[in-house]
């Protein structure tokens, strides 16, 4: 029998299930317990997707969720390299960045 699933877990399984299914290159970042992260490093954001040309960090918590401060440190390093960060919640608030990313890609 599988264990039940975290709930932030679930919201980042939907969230980066409706962004696959609008077409967004989305990766799960790998998450080796709480000291030890693979992927892209502590603090690293849940999902990361391409946009445009654009590096996206979403870092995916739940209605009562609050980001870590190397989490936020990470993101501000992101963007202060060209990338975005966002803190999102639900499906609804990724999909916001996605269109926001492309509008400021069609505006440049």
């Amino acid at each position: 029998m599988s264990k039940p699933q975290k709930p932030e877990t679930v919201v980042r399984n939907a969230i980066r299930e409706t962004l696959l299914r609008i077409g967004v290159m989305v990766m799960t970042n790998a998450q080796i317990g709480r000291t030890h992260h693979g992927g892209l490093g502590c603090g690293s954001s849940d999902l990361v997707c391409c946009i445009r040309g654009r590096f996206v960090g979403l870092e995916v918590k739940t209605t009562t969720g609050v980001a870590a401060a190397n989490q936020l440190a990470w993101g501000e390093r992101l963007e202060e390299n060209g990338g975005v960060y966002a803190v999102v919640r639900t499906p609804q608030e990724a999909v916001e960045v996605v269109q926001r990313v492309i509008a400021e890609a069609r505006a440049a």
